[in-house]
């Protein structure tokens, strides 16, 4: 096992997909994410990703957010959005191969995320409860809050 190392984080937009709404994160271990083509790929594969929200009767909040990591050797893909008012729903994207970028669905395996990923979903839980959970839900504070930080 490696020692845990800081790894470069950046909130990059809101993406909108068929009246969804996802605050995009990227996550690095380089000193800057480079994967360009990623963030492009995920963006086009969002419509069919998104589909996957049809598999539960749950009611959708259309608001949640998109995780693009990049490591050496693969690009993770975590998107998460909300249901049912409190529950966060999860699905893993792997692509092993940087260059050649195609996007597999690893979720039906059990994987959910990662360390350096579940710092800015534990961010999102909290920002859900602060601005959502209310007497009056403000989804524009919702995703207008974002992960403070350069790095996880």
């Amino acid at each position: 096992m490696k020692p845990y190392k800081r790894r470069r984080t950046e909130f990059i937009g809101i993406s909108e997909s068929n009246n969804w709404m996802l605050k995009v994160y990227t996550i690095s271990t380089n000193d800057k994410f480079s994967s360009k083509n990623a963030v492009l790929n995920s963006h086009q594969n969002l419509k069919k990703w998104l589909k996957k929200a049809e598999l539960n009767e749950f009611t959708k909040e259309k608001l949640g957010c998109l995780i693009i990591h990049e490591t050496d050797k693969k690009i993770f893909a975590v998107l998460n959005w909300w249901v049912d008012e409190n529950i966060l729903q999860n699905h893993v994207f792997i692509s092993d191969n940087c260059a050649n970028l195609v996007f597999k669905d690893y979720s039906n395996q059990g994987i959910q995320f990662c360390v350096w990923e579940m710092a800015i979903i534990w961010f999102e839980r909290n920002n859900w409860i602060e601005n959502m959970m209310t007497d009056n839900p403000n989804k524009k504070k919702y995703l207008s809050n974002t992960y403070p930080h350069e790095y996880v």
